[in-house]
């Protein structure tokens, strides 16, 4: 069997039949599709066992529920496909998906990962990310074409490198265990391949969120700890480019704001103590050339006076200026969805 497609089900009737039909009606046939019920608490369980009856090609395995890491780390132990493929059980792939993977996999026999292009959809607009064609390094897949940013979907894994060095999705990460997955995977492969095909299609959210889900300071900081060990393991040694250095102010941000939020109520001696720590985790983040004032002032150590810029700060976005954040997310909702479809290569 040359792929395993694995999809983990959680709450997702409504759009659960799309998927698996997508997925079997592809015009490559060697393939199965594993189904990972995560403890679906609405229909979805039982659509997996409507399929399985149905076609012979469908697995399906019932677990409690644990998240989605668990969930695709069972997908992977059940898969007997040389390859294996990542796909959300709200989207969906186009009918030659699987065969433009396997044509790209013959044509370069040392290639261990295999990315496509994806498309975004809201409502009736679409935003199609392709990549330039080439085989490349995974040094080069990792900082010069920044996959390790795009999680595990629309991609092509082979099963020897992920079993070989035993590659599985972190449990204890509520969020971008994907891409320290990803981020595992290039560490250990020869070389990857970026096809010149838009194939996956990933549904947004019809309704935006104004609240992104948040998580505590330790969990945050173990979020950039993860990133950080996998770009070290990289890098083994090199410079970190300057666009992988912003990116990482943008982490290590997210931890700082994780210390603010409402919910929080750090006394402030605990806020700076944290601050501490997280600057001498993120000495590396000097080398940036160029920087905010921001940036500048939580690099220098002088914690106090940013300690009370953050607090204005956060209080102008959460309270005076709220309205007009949520105003603005509406209102780039709106205007995406009457906006032309694009494509951008990348």
């Amino acid at each position: 069997m040359f792929f395993s497609i694995i999809v983990p089900v959680y709450n997702v009737e409504k759009f659960l039949p799309q998927c698996v039909e997508s997925v079997l009606a592809q015009t490559f046939g060697d393939f199965e599709l594993v189904l990972v019920d995560d403890g679906s608490p609405d229909g979805s369980g039982k659509i997996c066992d409507q399929y399985a009856a149905k076609d012979a090609r469908v697995v399906v395995r019932h677990i409690p529920n644990g998240g989605v890491s668990r969930a695709r780390n069972v997908g992977l132990d059940a898969a007997r496909g040389q390859w294996c493929v990542f796909v959300d059980s709200d989207d969906w792939l186009d009918p030659d998906f699987l065969q433009k993977n396997f044509e790209a996999i013959s044509a370069n026999e040392n290639v261990d990962f295999v990315i496509s292009g994806m498309r975004y959809l809201k409502g009736l607009h679409a935003d199609e990310v392709v990549y330039k064609p080439a085989v490349i390094t995974p040094r080069e897949a990792y900082f010069d074409r920044g996959f390790f940013r795009s999680g595990g979907i629309f991609k092509a894994f082979k099963m020897s490198v992920l079993n070989g060095n035993n590659i599985r999705f972190r449990t204890d990460l509520p969020r971008g265990e994907d891409n320290v997955f990803l981020a595992d995977f290039l560490n250990c492969a020869q070389s990857a391949a970026a096809i010149d095909y838009c194939g996956y299609n990933y549904r947004c959210s019809l309704n935006p969120s104004l609240v992104k889900k948040t998580y505590p300071f330790e969990v945050e900081r173990e979020i950039f700890l993860s990133y950080l060990a996998c770009a070290k393991r990289a890098l083994n040694g090199a410079e970190m480019p300057q666009d992988i250095l912003g990116y990482f102010f943008r982490v290590v941000f997210n931890v700082v704001k994780s210390l603010y939020r409402p919910s929080t109520k750090l006394p402030r001696r605990r806020r700076i103590e944290c601050l501490k720590t997280l600057r001498a985790e993120a000495g590396f983040l000097a080398g940036l050339q160029k920087k905010s004032f921001l940036q500048r002032l939580f690099l220098s150590g002088k914690f106090a006076n940013f300690d009370i810029l953050m607090l204005v700060l956060i209080w102008l976005k959460m309270v005076a200026l709220r309205p007009v954040f949520n105003w603005k997310i509406k209102r780039d909702w709106n205007r995406a969805l009457k906006s032309p479809s694009t494509k951008t290569y990348i």
